[in-house]
């Protein structure tokens, strides 16, 4: 092989190793963005709706003791239409939740505050009702009484945002492994390109 040739074959060499190198870097460096930003488009969004869930849990808690503390109709009415509004809006942020789950066990810790909150809904009814019927005594009762249930819907919530927040880590331990990694198969495909180019050439001589 004369020489215009053997310095062809080492540019197509030199070629195909920096179109290695180029593809290496654009998808792993994809990858890398996609992980790390993982956090920013689901995790906090999350975090941030299953947070709120939770305050307005504690505000309808606050409300139903508003409710029974009411002497007159008026305010009993007032506060039934401020736990309607909160229901409201907590169903709302349920159905933005469902836009960001990820995998099964997102849904199924969905599916469990759901039902958490679905009981809650039964017992504030049923205590609400004895209000209003001015059985007070009997509401406060029933309240204490099934105070745990009412907490479990926090404590799933809890949960919840626990996942999200090891999801995250996880996706941000990936992103760093899937960095090294590129790193890694563009030193070695260089490498690699060099030593096909050194024995290209001492061959050739």
């Amino acid at each position: 092989m004369n020489l215009s040739k053997q310095l062809y074959m080492m540019i197509f060499i030199m070629l195909i190793g920096i179109s290695g190198v180029f593809f290496i870097g654009f998808t792993k460096m994809s990858q890398v963005y996609e992980e790390t930003n993982f956090a920013n488009v689901n995790s906090l969004p999350s975090i941030d709706l299953l947070n709120q869930m939770m305050q307005k849990g504690a505000s309808l808690r606050f409300d139903i003791w508003e409710h029974i503390s009411a002497e007159d109709m008026q305010n009993m009415k007032k506060e039934e239409e401020a736990i309607q509004k909160v229901k409201q809006s907590i169903d709302k942020d349920f159905h933005e939740y469902e836009k960001l789950l990820i995998n099964n066990e997102d849904t199924v810790l969905l599916k469990k505050n759901k039902e958490a909150l679905t009981k809650a809904y039964g017992i504030l009814e049923n205590v609400m009702k004895l209000s209003l019927e001015n059985k007070k005594q009997e509401a406060t009762k029933m309240l204490n009484a099934n105070r745990p249930s009412l907490v479990a819907f926090t404590q799933a919530l809890d949960k919840h945002m626990t996942f999200n927040q090891e999801l995250a880590q996880q996706k941000a331990k990936e992103a760093v492994s899937a960095k090294d990694n590129a790193n890694t198969m563009m030193i070695f495909l260089s490498l690699a390109v060099f030593i096909a180019c050194m024995v290209g050439g001492v061959y050739d001589s």
